[in-house]
């Protein structure tokens, strides 16, 4: 009976203090994500014919939601960044520090990463019969208080199949390596 007692008592003052804990484990991850560091992708180079104009938007969109679904950061919406450049008149690629600074301040963040798509396997569009294209993405993640490198990520891949798909499977891999933390 005494046993039975103990061991009731066990499980009772163990639920409680989980039911205790449970609403403040949920303050303390929004407070985690409150105080999370904010990114902003701006929209990709491209060095080399590759599927059209727009592949730097593309991969730009593709980075922002990899890194919102891996939950690395708060990460600036790309219509948010599109109609801050917009309205600012603030055209890519030629960036110096003080660009990074005022880009950073008008959509409030902290990060800005900068990329680019490169061809590596020549100048001249893919001949049907053999859709393979070497290609190369990089991007730098640059602190906006000062304008300092903090991060490059670099992926370079043979695309045998649809760009686009390239592209993406390529950006998701490296949005697993970012790290916004130092």
């Amino acid at each position: 009976m005494i046993r039975l007692f103990c061991l009731l008592s066990c499980l009772l003052i163990a639920f409680c203090s989980h039911c205790a804990y449970a609403p403040f484990s949920t303050v303390n991850s929004q407070m985690v994500m409150e105080d999370a560091r904010v990114i902003a992708v701006l929209n990709f180079e491209q060095d080399g014919f590759m599927a059209g104009e727009k592949i730097g938007g593309f991969a730009a969109d593709e980075l922002t939601s990899a890194l919102f679904l891996n939950r690395k950061a708060k990460v600036v919406d790309r219509s948010n960044v599109r109609a801050v450049l917009s309205k600012n008149e603030v055209t890519q690629p030629a960036f110096e520090s003080k660009d990074i600074e005022q880009i950073g301040r008008l959509l409030d963040t902290d990060f800005i990463i900068l990329g680019k798509i490169i061809r590596l396997s020549g100048d001249t569009p893919i001949p049907e019969d053999n859709p393979r294209m070497m290609i190369q993405i990089v991007f730098r993640i640059l602190a906006v208080r000062n304008g300092t490198l903090i991060g490059v990520v670099e992926n370079k891949k043979t695309c045998s199949h649809e760009i686009q798909q390239c592209i993406q499977q390529m950006i998701r891999e490296m949005a697993e390596r970012v790290d916004i933390r130092g």
